[in-house]
């Protein structure tokens, strides 16, 4: 299981840095901390994306 770090996984959701850092600050986005460093799995950034976009749909109303 591949894991990123708070820089890493800016990248991969297309967000900036200070922004993953206050989703794993607040329990927003799932994470591991380790000394000063943040850790997340590949498989949680995807779920979190997935059920990010569920959400946005069903503000929308276009869940289904």
């Amino acid at each position: 299981m591949r894991y990123f770090n708070a820089n890493e996984a800016a990248q991969y959701l297309g967000l900036c840095r200070n922004r993953v850092l206050y989703l794993l600050q607040s329990g927003r986005l799932p994470g591991v901390k380790t000394g000063n460093r943040w850790l997340i799995s590949e498989k949680t950034l995807d779920h979190w994306v997935e059920k990010e976009a569920y959400a946005q749909s069903l503000k929308r109303g276009n869940a289904g």
